[in-house]
């Protein structure tokens, strides 16, 4: 997911040569700046989807269960995040307005 302040793109990072998630990572739009912002718990597929106008926040879906899929908001400055759901629907694609 690009953001448009910065240039920053958000993303599932993967560990080297497996399919194991390391969490939601950052980095700068030329490959520089690798951060990870949200370290992943086994088998709980992060999915980074919005960026808020000023780049400050970060919408992300994860699995919370079998065919469950609830949507956080992540503070990037300080990782605070923010559980906006919890019930038995599969959420998909949450966006700022």
């Amino acid at each position: 997911m690009w953001s448009a302040v910065d240039g920053r793109i958000a993303f599932l990072g993967l560990s080297e040569g497996t399919v194991t998630s390391r969490g939601l990572q950052v980095m700068n739009g030329d490959g520089s700046g690798l951060v990870t912002l949200l370290e992943s718990e086994p088998h709980a597929r992060v999915i980074p989807y919005d960026w808020s106008q000023d780049g400050g926040l970060l919408l992300f879906t994860k699995e919370t269960g079998p065919g469950r899929t609830d949507i956080f908001l992540l503070r990037v400055a300080n990782g605070t995040v923010v559980r906006l759901t919890a019930d038995a629907a599969r959420k998909t694609t949450p966006t700022f307005w």
